[in-house]
């Protein structure tokens, strides 16, 4: 055989490889002997398994639209999913992957910050691209849940009312609502404040 008749075919997993020639048919695996395999050995998972993997790995929050990671999540609290390419084990966090596959890649220089304030939200809906800093300071007002008139009602709460029955009711801790009733926190808040 002359090398001008060689057959040439790439790796259709889009790697740019030439795929190897099939020195025997097997009908099972599609190949035929003489021509050119789909893949490079081992390619074929790659392209097969990560698009499938994003379509059943989340469950939709029918009341906040949120697509709520249902693997393992890292100790940050966000969705993550671990896998092989190249033959190297590789690592990624879930909102991160699902925003470069459907929106492309993240701009230079900045994050994703979840809008919903839930982390193992992945619904690209619910990301926005920021600076490192601007993340941080609504990360911070997000954890707030409290607000000014809260507080002036916790203040203005009886004696009796126990902190835990004030924090059950406004969705915090019994030493959040201690620390708002003794001025430890959101001492700038007045009593005699209007709402």
């Amino acid at each position: 055989m002359r090398p001008e008749d060689t057959i040439v075919a790439l790796c259709e997993c889009g790697c740019g490889q030439p795929a190897p020639i099939a020195t025997f048919t097997a009908k099972r695996y599609g190949w035929e002997a003489g021509q050119p395999k789909r893949f490079v050995k081992g390619h074929n998972a790659r392209v097969q398994s990560r698009p499938k993997v994003f379509r059943v790995q989340w469950t939709e929050d029918p009341e906040t639209g949120c697509w709520n990671w249902d693997l393992s999540c890292n100790s940050n609290g966000y969705g993550q999913k671990q896998f092989r390419e190249n033959g190297q084990h590789r690592s990624f966090v879930a909102h991160r992957w699902v925003w470069e596959h459907l929106r492309g890649p993240i701009p230079v220089g900045m994050e994703l910050d979840h809008l919903c304030r839930n982390r193992r939200c992945c619904n690209p809906d619910h990301l926005e691209p920021v600076t490192r800093s601007v993340n941080i300071v609504r990360g911070k007002l997000g954890q707030r849940k409290l607000t000014p008139v809260a507080v002036r009602e916790i203040r203005r709460a009886p004696a009796s009312a126990s902190d835990g029955e004030l924090a059950q009711h406004f969705g915090v801790t019994p030493a959040n609502i201690w620390h708002v009733r003794t001025r430890r926190t959101w001492k700038w808040v007045t009593d005699d404040d209007e709402a």
